[in-house]
């Protein structure tokens, strides 16, 4: 039944809810919740800031911190070798997700760091308040010296580091970010291992986006994921865990797998049925005319392969060969046979490693 009088007493407990206070300012919120500390009210951050924010390549570093094992907006697990945006306060985010945030609320989703907005006003507050809460960009001093010249302004533009108008090293620019009060250099991790499981747990896409991170250039585009991974092990920029024998076994598994490949692959070229008994699996009904070099005997027929001295492998240069070059060379020389470039400003010992590491793409 309706009660007229319960019905204007909620009216007048509604106006008195919303109604201005008498000074014209806002009313005093009744109920004080979590959710009211939250700013909501947060401007998007400038588009020439998401526009520029790095991407990077999932590492087991990345992973040390527990908040980034997942992307806090959608929940996916991250994954090593994975593409991923990385913010100044060093938390990392799916690209589409943390673009798309940043395109409404200018906040990290975890720490609640606040990117310039291009509101003067707003940004100026916002920059004393992280002070004072000590809510700090952080960077390793190595990520920041990989960057680029043109990555380490954007940087110094973000957090109000003055650009020197004099000739700079690029050196100098990282150390007037490392002595910005905004920014906290933290500790590099040089003790973290990674077992053989993980790394074979990784798809062909992420061990490439992990082997670039390491600034061990491109696999050719006909490596498979084993030949990716022996090269990444081999070249001892990650420290495995296994021991030395264990990861020999793998590997020889590896290859074991790729050679009965290959000759399963020849024999369903050629049309091939090994024969009973055969050493070199003779193929049945092969013409007279037709011969082939054997290892026993070079005149008789078989199937084994003549060794073509226009295709045998070279042996490889000696790294000296190439430390004369200068850096403009080695650079045409990386470009030439379509090897990328070290990010940033390389040092011509990296370019000369480079080269010698990718000889066989070069000759070609």
């Amino acid at each position: 039944m309706f009660d007229p009088t319960a019905f204007l007493r909620a009216q007048q407990e509604a106006y008195d809810l919303f109604a201005p206070r008498p000074d014209g300012q806002a009313p005093e919120p009744r109920f004080q919740t979590q959710a009211a500390t939250v700013n909501y009210t947060a401007p998007p951050a400038h588009i020439q800031i998401r526009s520029k924010l790095p991407q990077v390549v999932v590492t087991k570093q990345e992973l040390m911190d527990d908040s980034n094992h997942e992307c806090a907006i959608c929940f996916e697990e991250q994954r090593l070798g994975g593409s991923v945006t990385k913010l100044p306060c060093g938390h990392i985010f799916c690209n589409g997700c943390i673009i798309d945030w940043l395109s409404r609320n200018c906040s990290c989703p975890v720490c609640r760091f606040e990117l310039p907005t291009g509101n003067v006003e707003y940004d100026t507050k916002a920059r004393i308040k992280q002070t004072q809460e000590k809510r700090m960009a952080k960077y390793k001093r190595s990520e920041l010296m990989q960057l680029p010249v043109s990555g380490l302004k954007h940087l110094m533009q973000m957090h109000k580091v003055g650009i020197p108008n004099y000739s700079f090293e690029k050196r100098e620019l990282v150390d007037l970010l490392v002595s910005s009060p905004d920014i906290e250099i933290i500790e590099e991790h040089d003790a973290v291992f990674y077992n053989i499981n993980e790394l074979m747990g990784m798809s062909r896409e992420e061990l490439i986006n992990f082997f670039r991170s390491l600034r061990l250039g491109t696999p050719d585009d006909n490596s498979t994921r084993e030949e990716i991974l022996e090269i990444l092990i081999r070249s001892e920029k990650i420290k495995i865990e296994d021991s030395a024998e264990e990861i020999e076994e793998v590997i020889r598994s590896w290859e074991n797998k790729k050679g009965d490949k290959m000759d399963i692959d020849y024999d369903a070229k050629n049309d091939v049925a090994p024969a009973v008994g055969s050493t070199y699996n003779e193929p049945y009904n092969t013409p007279k005319s037709q011969t082939c070099v054997t290892p026993d005997n070079p005149s008789t027929t078989g199937t084994g392969f003549a060794p073509n001295p226009d295709i045998a492998k070279k042996e490889p240069k000696p790294i000296s060969d190439f430390q004369g070059m200068s850096v403009k060379n080695l650079k045409e020389i990386l470009t030439k046979a379509k090897i990328s470039l070290p990010a940033g400003l390389s040092d011509k010992s990296e370019l000369v490693q480079l080269v010698f590491e990718n000889q066989d793409k070069i000759e070609r």
